[in-house]
């Protein structure tokens, strides 16, 4: 038998009656001193079976409890994992709509977490308005500037006619054409850029007055005018941007159309596309890039700057649109996608 200090407990598996195993634990006490302070080992073994069984049992009782456990954990993950990430969400939705121009600033209802990086991204934003604020100033001044000089050029024009001399007057006139166009052209990007998030224009407004004014052009006086366009199609962009935009594409459809221009328009999901369509001859496929380059012109025997569809495929992107140029077999269109807004 093993030895077993007083007070210890030693534990092993043992052979019973029949070869059964037996768990068994011997304890060994010291009498009382009246009793003799002797030594006694006390044994006690039980079938190994009957502590399988009850342990078996206890896990089948426990298993129920456990599934629960781990489901309310589970559970409980996902809460906390859906709560933590829904400030994210949430700062992509803001995002989204400051692009889309529905929103100007993060704002401050977000979680102490994420506070600090809203104050930033907001910083960044008033630090850009800032910057696109001189910058438009200072193309304003430019531009104004500009318009005093072109003014007394006009003068100095009118005097050489007058002195009969219409070849250099011509040529100083197509001169302060040109600087005009550049002039305007300045002025109206830098009055965009101020408008922002802000702009909206009816569409059917817009339509409606840039054919009352093209209509009456000699280019356009003897066209057939044809106008669909759904009433109350608000989009995200200011009234005289958008007019600038189909003026010149009314403009250069009304110069080369032999019997008819058509603006049409529909919704597509939150965008509207406009088509600028003539019966014309067109361009060559391999000359549409070429006319998009600020001061191209095919037809350099009419006067301009070369500016119109390049203006209008800056004021275009400007407002989160798209512009393409295609031949059709009925003649040409001229394509732009703008966003709308949703009431």
């Amino acid at each position: 038998m093993p030895d077993i200090q007083a007070g210890g407990v030693h534990v092993e598996t043992i052979t019973g009656p029949a070869g059964v195993p037996l768990l068994l634990v011997e304890r060994e006490v010291v009498t009382a001193a009246r009793a003799g302070a002797r030594p006694v080992r006390v044994a006690v073994a039980i079938d190994r079976a009957e502590i399988s069984r009850a342990t078996g049992e206890f896990e089948a009782d426990l298993l129920p409890y456990l599934q629960v456990l781990v489901a309310l954990l589970l559970a409980a993950s996902f809460v906390q994992i859906f709560v933590g990430l829904r400030p994210l969400a949430m700062l992509t939705g803001r995002l989204s709509a400051i692009r889309a121009g529905e929103a100007e600033r993060l704002g401050s209802d977000f979680p102490d977490e994420v506070l600090p990086l809203t104050g930033e991204v907001d910083g960044l934003l008033q630090s850009r308005e800032n910057q696109l604020r001189k910058a438009r100033e200072r193309a304003a001044d430019l531009a104004h500037g500009f318009k005093t000089p072109l003014q007394i050029l006009s003068g100095d024009v009118l005097r050489l006619r007058e002195r009969g001399e219409e070849g250099v007057a011509r040529d100083i006139e197509a001169i302060i054409l040109r600087m005009r166009r550049h002039v305007d052209h300045e002025m109206a990007r830098a009055r965009q850029a101020e408008r922002g998030h802000a702009a909206r224009s009816d569409l059917g407004r817009v339509v409606a007055h840039v054919v009352s004014v093209v209509s009456r052009t000699p280019a356009g006086r003897n066209l057939d005018w044809q106008q669909e366009v759904d009433q109350g199609l608000v989009l995200r962009i200011d009234a005289e941007d958008l007019a600038e935009i189909l003026g010149s594409l009314t403009e250069n459809a009304a110069r080369y159309a032999k019997t008819m221009v058509g603006i049409f328009a529909r919704v597509e999901g939150n965008a509207v596309i406009i088509d600028v369509a003539d019966d014309g001859p067109g361009i060559p496929e391999s000359e549409i890039d070429f006319v998009l380059k600020r001061g191209s012109r095919l037809d350099t025997t009419s006067e301009g700057a070369g500016l119109g569809l390049a203006i209008v495929e800056s004021f275009v992107e400007e407002a989160n649109g798209s512009f393409v140029l295609e031949n059709r077999d009925a003649g040409f269109c001229a394509r732009i996608t703008l966003p709308r807004v949703i009431c």
